[in-house]
């Protein structure tokens, strides 16, 4: 668990505030929802352990507190860009990350873009795709 409380403490610190009050004003929600994301995607906490530290700080939760602080933390994403900043200045950028990780964080990037956006990212996905099968196919013939 002191993992959990260094993050906790350094969420506070990155976003001025206490996620362990008791209170749904928008700054503590979306900075519990961090806290959410990273405990459980990054360091594979189960949201019944994240309510339990949660609740010994003196936090009122649950494992669906936690749950739905997850689930929404997209949509407080595309109005608080500052979150994703700090998502990466916490799990220490993609240097970091392992390919299941990455790939998380990547998805979630892509799922705050725009239509057209997105097509341009399948575009250059395709391409590199396309060219991995020719040259592996290269490869077996030789």
């Amino acid at each position: 668990m002191r993992q959990l409380a260094a993050l906790g403490r350094t969420i506070n610190k990155l976003a001025g505030v206490n996620i362990y009050q008791n209170t749904r004003h928008r700054p503590i929600i979306e900075a519990r929802s961090l806290f959410s994301v990273i405990a459980y995607r990054y360091h594979n906490y189960t949201f019944e352990q994240i309510a339990n530290f949660l609740i010994s700080k003196g936090k009122t939760s649950d494992h669906s507190s936690v749950l739905h602080a997850y689930k929404n933390f997209d949509m407080y994403a595309q109005y608080s860009k500052h979150l994703i900043e700090w998502l990466e200045d916490i799990v220490g950028g993609t240097k970091n990350f392992n390919k299941q990780q990455l790939i998380k964080l990547v998805n979630h990037k892509i799922s705050l873009l725009e239509e057209r956006e997105i097509n341009l990212i399948y575009d250059i996905v395709d391409n590199l795709y396309l060219t991995t099968l020719e040259v592996e196919a290269e490869n077996e013939n030789n």
